[in-house]
């Protein structure tokens, strides 16, 4: 059953477009969520993107499903600044960036998160997912191990309200009673 939560959006400019900070209610974790042309002007304000964490970088504006990536840096900012100059990596307009408020993540923590969010991506086929290598999740103890899926958690709370599904299992249950499933890609 879920739990009910709350959620706080601060939007520093007082613009919707620019950068929006997300964060639970009585939790650590902290969205960043802004605009590809906004990366250098938040290099010299948020010492968040330089904080251990995940990110996605998204392009939604296609017809069909969105393209994301899904990474992970000690630095957040070294891996999205690039990213900004990969020929591989053109295609995403907006990032979301996931760290704790505190900088209490380590690398065991994101790359069980990086490595879980593409495997939950990859099954549930709701995105274009634009990784080449898949991660796999490191040995951690039992009591990392829990902070990660804590962050992990409030990550699938928090990506849906930005419009990213690709993390949502499809379920319904009329499709269950039926033995054929019809697809339509355009």
């Amino acid at each position: 059953m879920s739990q009910p939560f709350n959620i706080t959006i601060s939007v520093p400019s007082g613009n919707p477009d620019k950068l929006r900070i997300i964060e639970k209610t009585n939790r650590l974790s902290q969205a960043l969520v802004f605009n590809r042309s906004e990366l250098i002007e938040l290099t010299k304000t948020r010492k968040e993107l330089e904080y251990t964490g995940v990110y996605m970088l998204v392009n939604s504006s296609g017809d069909s499903f969105p393209e994301i990536y899904v990474g992970e840096g000690e630095s957040v900012l070294s891996r999205l600044k690039s990213h900004s100059k990969d020929t591989k990596k053109e295609f995403w307009e907006w990032v979301v960036v996931f760290v704790n408020r505190d900088n209490s993540l380590h690398k065991g923590h994101i790359q069980h998160v990086e490595a879980s969010l593409v495997e939950r991506a990859t099954s549930n086929k709701r995105c274009i997912l634009n990784n080449d290598a898949i991660p796999r999740k490191p040995s951690l103890p039992e009591s990392v191990l829990f902070e990660a899926e804590d962050l992990l958690n409030d990550i699938y709370h928090i990506v849906p309200l930005l419009g990213i599904s690709a993390f949502e299992s499809v379920t319904d249950t009329q499709a269950e009673e039926h033995s054929e499933m019809l697809y339509l890609r355009t």
